[in-house]
């Protein structure tokens, strides 16, 4: 399978019109709070890239979660966190299509998606308490 077949493929399981790339060959969908970007890096390899929300430069125990996640192999299941210098988390993940089927594929984006909410909801604090009692 190629970058669009997994595309596609994808579009099906969710029951969401087919995923049209853009001029530079990426595309995005939308699920409920977050968006997956998928990017072709190059023959037979593509990238997810999920931003995960904002982390202040002096929030060292939030930095020290993040790399904490990416050591410990049950802290993103395969995908990579990542800062940008602008503050900005992202999980990612690269795919190999030579090396992967379509169910591999579905169930690397299960755990992808469930990584990202948690890591969403990690960054996002605390909800706030109600105090309309």
């Amino acid at each position: 399978m190629q970058f669009l077949d997994f595309m596609n493929r994808f579009a099906v399981e969710l029951a969401l019109p087919g995923l049209v790339p853009d001029a530079s060959g990426a595309c995005a969908v939308r699920l409920d709070e977050m968006t997956i970007s998928f990017y072709p890096d190059a023959h037979d390899v593509f990238t997810a890239m999920c931003p995960l929300g904002r982390v202040d430069a002096g929030d060292l125990a939030t930095q020290d979660a993040l790399l904490a996640g990416n050591f410990f192999a049950d802290g993103v299941g395969g995908s990579v966190l990542s800062l940008a210098w602008d503050g900005r988390a992202y999980l990612t993940q690269r795919f190999e299509s030579a090396a992967l089927d379509a169910p591999a594929f579905l169930a690397a984006m299960q755990r992808f998606s469930n990584q990202a909410k948690a890591w969403q909801r990690e960054l996002a604090g605390p909800a706030p308490s109600d105090t309309t009692h």
